[in-house]
């Protein structure tokens, strides 16, 4: 699931029951754009101690439909331009 400032990976926890939350990342810990390898998603998270136990980790989404990797990383790089507009470059004085 891709909200504005996390990314999670939820997981059902049996038939009749909800979901649970495997993992989550926020969006700024997010150090590059994600690449498509194969049949994963490689997400690679900057070096943060005080944020998610991914931190300095390279991380994968798998799945055997590519469509779907193809859509998660156009919603992810989307997640990751709306950031940069929140935080501008300070300006050169």
């Amino acid at each position: 699931m891709c909200l504005p400032r996390h990314i999670f990976k939820l997981e059902r926890c049996n038939m009749w029951g909800g979901w649970d939350i495997n993992w989550k990342i926020a969006v700024r810990n997010l150090l590059h754009q994600p690449t498509l390898q194969n049949d994963a998603i490689s997400l690679v998270l900057r070096q943060d101690e005080s944020h998610s136990q991914l931190s300095g980790s390279q991380h994968h989404i798998k799945s055997q439909d590519v469509n779907v990797l193809l859509f998660l990383v156009q919603c992810i790089e989307v997640l990751m331009t709306l950031h940069m507009v929140d935080f501008p470059c300070p300006s050169a004085s």
